[in-house]
C-alpha cells in the first residue's frame, strides 16, 4: 500500500514465488512396503484460519477431514496462482509433510507489509496431491521502527524515526508562511526544530550548534513569564513548523530537528534535512508565480455530481508546481498536496500517504492515506485531475485507470486510514454516509474561507502546527477493499 504512481502512468505488479520456512514438522511417510496400500482419504478438505500476523511471520490453524494417515504440507506465497504455487514447491522438493488433523503453522521470514496466500494441500508419499487444496489470504504488519541507541552523555546520534524535509513557502488562512518544514516522527522522542548554514554545520559540529540553540531558548523563555519548553518550543508529534533561513549567511542549509527534554535538557538525538539550495529552489523568493497558477489559489466550493458539496482551500505549495488542499470532508489538520503542471495549465491529485504510525484506537496503529475510490474499492492510483472546460466551467473529472479487468473511473476520494488490525478506517461521517462529492466535480468561489486553527509563540519559532497526525481522532471502521494496481 505504499506504491504510488504518476499522473497517467500505471506500473504493472508481478507477483513472484516467496518460500517461506516453517517449524519443523513429521518426516515424510515413506513408501508403503509390498503388499501395502497407503490409506488417503482422496475427498480431503481443509479448513483455514489466520490466528496471528506479525511484520516477518504469521500462524495459521488448519483442520481437515482425514485422519492422521494423510499426509499434507502448508506453506505461504505472494504467487496469486495456487497451481503454480503447489508445482514450484514440489518441483523444488524439500517439502516436510504434517499427518496432525489439527495444528497451527508458523511461516517465518515474511517481508512486512505484504499480502500473502497460504495454501494446505494433500501430498501423497510419491509426491503428487490429492484432495481440494484450501487457501486464506493475510498481509504481514509494519515493520517496527528501530528504537536509537540511547546517545553517551556529551555525544549524539541520528534518531531514524525523525524525516525532516524543507517545503518552502505555505499559505494558511490567507497568511504565507516562508521557510516551513515537515517533521514527521514515528517516536514520542520531544524536539525542536531550527536551520543551520551546511557551512557552519560543518565548522562548529552538532555539539556546539545544540549548545548555542539551547542557550538561545533559554534567554528566550526568560522573555516571556509562563512560557515554557514544553508547550512553546518542544513538539512530540510530527508537525510542520517554521524555521530561520538567511541567504546573507549562505546558500546552502540543514533544517534539523534536535532532541531536548522538557527542562532544556539536549536527549542527544538529531536528524536533518537534505542539503537545501537556495540558488535552485522553485518556489523561492525570487519565483513570480503565473496568473494561471494564482487563478487557482483560494477558497473553491467543490460541487459533485450527486450535488454534495465541500469548501476547500487552495495554498501555495511549490510556487507554480504544486498547491497544498485543505477542507475536503472538512479536515483542515491533515494537508492533501495538489500537482500543478504549468505547461498544460492543469492540476491532478494522486493517491499519496498522508502520515504514519497513527493511533487509531486505543490497540490499534495504521498509516493515513489520501485515496480514490469506486464502488466498494479503494485504490492505489491518481485520483483526478482539474482545469478549466472550453466555456471557462472550473471542473475537476475523474482518473480512469486501466486494470487488469478493464477500466475503471474512479467515483471519488477520501481520507482512509489502514491498521495493523488488517481493517480499514475513516476519518469522517460524510464518507460513513456515503456524503462524499462525486465526479465529475464542478468548482465555484466559496462563500466563506475554511479555517486552521495555529498556535502561536509571541517572539518564537513554534507558529504553524497545522497538523498532529499521530493524535488526529479516526472516525470508524469501513468494510471496503484496498486495491493496487
Amino acid at each position: 500500500m505504499k506504491k504510488f504512481f504518476k499522473f497517467a502512468a500505471i506500473a504493472a505488479i508481478t507477483a513472484a514465488f516467496v518460500s517461506c520456512t516453517e517449524k519443523p514438522g513429521p518426516e515424510p511417510t515413506p513408501e508403503p512396503g509390498p503388499g501395502t496400500t497407503p490409506e488417503y482419504t482422496e475427498d480431503l478438505t481443509f479448513t483455514l484460519e489466520v490466528a496471528e500476523v506479525e511484520a516477518d511471520k504469521a500462524k495459521i490453524k488448519v483442520e481437515h477431514n482425514g485422519t492422521t494417515k494423510d499426509t499434507w504440507y502448508g506453506f505461504a506465497t505472494t504467487e496469486s496462482d495456487v497451481d503454480k504455487a503447489i508445482a514450484d514447491v514440489l518441483e523444488e522438493g524439500n517439502v516436510s509433510l504434517k499427518k496432525n488433523t489439527k495444528t497451527n503453522v508458523t511461516v517465518r521470514n515474511l517481508e512486512p507489509e505484504t499480502e500473502y496466500t497460504f495454501i494446505a494441500v494433500g501430498i501423497k508419499a510419491d509426491g503428487t496431491t490429492y484432495g481440494e487444496p484450501a487457501t486464506v489470504k493475510f498481509t504481514t504488519a509494519k515493520a517496527e521502527e528501530p528504537t536509537p541507541p540511547a546517545p553517551t552523555p556529551g555525544e549524539y546520534t541520528i534518531n531514524p524515526n525523525w524525516t525532516v524535509t524543507y517545503i518552502g513557502d505555505y499559505e494558511q488562512d490567507g497568511k504565507v508562511y516562508n521557510n516551513v518544514i515537515a517533521v514527521e516522527t514515528t517516536d514520542t522522542n520531544p524536539y525542536f526544530v531550527t536551520a543551520w548554514p551546511v557551512d557552519y554545520f560543518e565548522e562548529l559540529g552538532i555539539a556546539t550548534i545544540v549548545d548555542e540553540e539551547i542557550k538561545a531558548w533559554e534567554d528566550l523563555l526568560a522573555q516571556y513569564p509562563g512560557a515554557s519548553w514544553e508547550n512553546d518550543i518542544l513538539y512530540a508529534e510530527s508537525v510542520l513548523a517554521t524555521v530561520g533561513i538567511d541567504p546573507a549567511y549562505g546558500t546552502k542549509w540543514y533544517a534539523m530537528a534536535i532532541g531536548c527534554d522538557t527542562n532544556g535538557n539536549a536527549t542527544g538525538l538529531y536528524a536533518l534535512s537534505d542539503v537545501i539550495d537556495l540558488e535552485n529552489l522553485g518556489g523561492g523568493d525570487d519565483v513570480e508565480p503565473t496568473a494561471e497558477y494564482s487563478e487557482w489559489l483560494g477558497n473553491w466550493t467543490f460541487t459533485g455530481a450527486n450535488g454534495v458539496a465541500f469548501d476547500v482551500t487552495f495554498s501555495k505549495g511549490k510556487v507554480n508546481e504544486s498547491f497544498i488542499m485543505t477542507g475536503w470532508e472538512g479536515i483542515n489538520d491533515i494537508p492533501v498536496a495538489v500537482t500543478w503542471l504549468q505547461e498544460d495549465q492543469m492540476w491532478y491529485i494522486n493517491g499519496q500517504v498522508l502520515a504514519e504510525g497513527m493511533q487509531l484506537t486505543n490497540t490499534v496503529t495504521g498509516d493515513a492515506y489520501f485515496l480514490p475510490y469506486a464502488g466498494d474499492t479503494i485504490y492505489d492510483s491518481a485520483a483526478c485531475v482539474g482545469g478549466f472546460t472550453e466555456d471557462g466551467t472550473r471542473v475537476s473529472l475523474a482518473y480512469e485507470a486501466e486494470t487488469e479487468d478493464g477500466k475503471v473511473v474512479m467515483e471519488g476520494m477520501g481520507y482512509w486510514a489502514f491498521g495493523n488490525d488488517g481493517q480499514t478506517y475513516i476519518f469522517s461521517s460524510y464518507m460513513q454516509t456515503g456524503q462524499i462529492p462525486s465526479f465529475p466535480i464542478t468548482i465555484t468561489p466559496a462563500t466563506k474561507a475554511t479555517t486552521t486553527a495555529v498556535k502561536e509563540f509571541k517572539g518564537g519559532k513554534k507558529t504553524l502546527n497545522p497538523f498532529a497526525p499521530k493524535t488526529f481522532p479516526v472516525f470508524g471502521l469501513c468494510d471496503m477493499a484496498f486495491r493496487t494496481l
